[in-house]
């Protein structure tokens, strides 16, 4: 007997068991690729760069590749083996490193970067900073010896030489908003340097005041202007300002019981800071002459200032003491004369502002810091091509750049990549 419309019980069955074993067998198959996916997985490790700079350019093995941002640093997902590790940063040498990465582990890698002299040729030893030209696009400095004048193009990285013959007893070299003039003191005496018509092969410099003029720095705000302090040998000592020629001279106060003044002038162009410098520690002093109303104020009276430097919205004055214990270091606010100690520095001298506020300095394990004057720290891990002591470091806040020297090298740092 044949049933119609309904099918035989026994097919229902096969079909039943057909279902089964087709489900049975997309599980597997499902568990099997789940499986061989976590097994891959757990091949799979990483690589955390420490460092946080936006500028890295990362290579395994010679191809680029991309990075992951994390809070610790850039992270390079990967699967396990050996890696040739390669990481490049604007002004620094390549850093390479071979790196073995296991299953599931992250190697982590703190990069050293050794810098790049900014310099596109040899300058000798004794390299000496002048200071930057009051726009912030070069910084001037000696190299040979002091025998030569260097710019330092800072956006174009690249210096040139501005004397090709020897100089001799170069003290000091000033710079106003013009970068082609500048007060060169020597030992007899105080030389203006025209560069467009200077002759360089004759070394020629026009004469515009001698050995009377002590500590000539330019006005900040007025390119014609410059104050120095004005010792005669008939016993005259007075703090002065003058056009660049030194043809009109105008007298502001006298310095009695300052001994060899060093002037500043404050980045606002609204007051003068003198430095008393002795043999005699206890007379090394500061004062602040306010030119707009002739206010001529001592600054501290325990004497042994070595150094002072204004902060860029001229309120604070980092100030350098020795003492028998060592080089201690202060904070004066100009406004109530009060003090805030500062730790000591494992490099005075090459201490620049960055703001108001904060500051960079030397770090005795080979960094660059950031100090702020909240008492917080960060740390640029840095390397030199030779195990050099900074020696002098500017911050041009125009470029967000560092710029430093050792006694061999001039460098610089675009801290945007760091």
């Amino acid at each position: 007997m044949q049933h119609r419309g309904n099918q035989h019980p026994f097919k229902k069955k096969q079909q039943r068991n057909r279902v089964v074993l087709m489900t049975i067998a997309a599980a597997s198959l499902l568990l099997i690729s789940g499986g061989f996916y976590l097994y891959l997985k757990s091949q799979q490790t990483g690589i955390l760069i420490l460092d946080g700079s936006t500028s890295l350019a990362v290579s395994l093995n010679g191809r680029q590749v991309q990075t992951q941002k994390q809070p610790r640093g850039l992270f390079v997902p990967v699967y396990s083996g050996t890696y040739r590790l390669q990481i490049d940063k604007p002004n620094y040498q390549s850093f390479i490193s071979d790196i073995t990465t296991e299953p599931g582990t992250i190697a982590e890698i703190r990069p050293a970067f050794t810098l790049v002299p900014s310099l596109k040729e040899a300058v000798g030893d004794a390299v000496d900073f002048v200071q930057p030209s009051l726009d912030e696009k070069y910084v001037y400095y000696l190299g040979d010896f002091r025998q030569r004048l260097y710019r330092f193009d800072v956006a174009a990285q690249e210096s040139t030489a501005l004397t090709r013959n020897s100089l001799s007893g170069v003290l000091d070299v000033q710079w106003g908003k013009n970068p082609e003039v500048a007060l060169i003191v020597q030992r007899d005496g105080t030389y203006l340097h025209e560069i467009p018509t200077f002759d360089f092969k004759n070394q020629i410099f026009q004469k515009v005041a001698g050995s009377e003029v002590v500590s000539p720095v330019w006005d900040p705000q007025n390119t014609d202007r410059v104050a120095a302090a004005y010792i005669t040998d008939g016993g005259e000592r007075s703090l002065i300002t003058a056009d660049k020629r030194f043809t009109t001279i105008k007298r502001l106060t006298k310095l009695e019981g300052i001994p060899k003044p060093a002037v500043s002038w404050s980045p606002d162009g609204n007051f003068l800071l003198l430095r008393g410098e002795d043999s005699n520690p206890q007379l090394n002093n500061l004062w602040l002459y306010r030119l707009e109303n002739g206010e001529f104020t001592q600054l501290t009276t325990t004497g042994g200032v070595v150094r002072a430097v204004i902060n860029p919205d001229a309120s604070k004055i980092l100030i350098e003491t020795e003492l028998s214990s060592g080089i201690q270091r202060s904070v004066l606010t100009i406004a109530d004369k009060s003090t805030t100690p500062l730790p000591t520095s494992a490099f005075p001298g090459a201490t620049t502002w960055k703001d108001a506020t904060s500051f960079f300095e030397p770090g005795s394990d080979g960094s660059l810091k950031l100090v702020t004057l909240s008492g917080t720290t960060t740390n640029y891990p840095i390397l030199l091509p030779n195990p050099e002591q900074i020696t002098s470091l500017f911050y041009i806040a125009a470029e967000e750049r560092l710029v430093f020297a050792t006694a061999s090298a001039v460098y610089s740092i675009d801290m945007n990549s760091n």
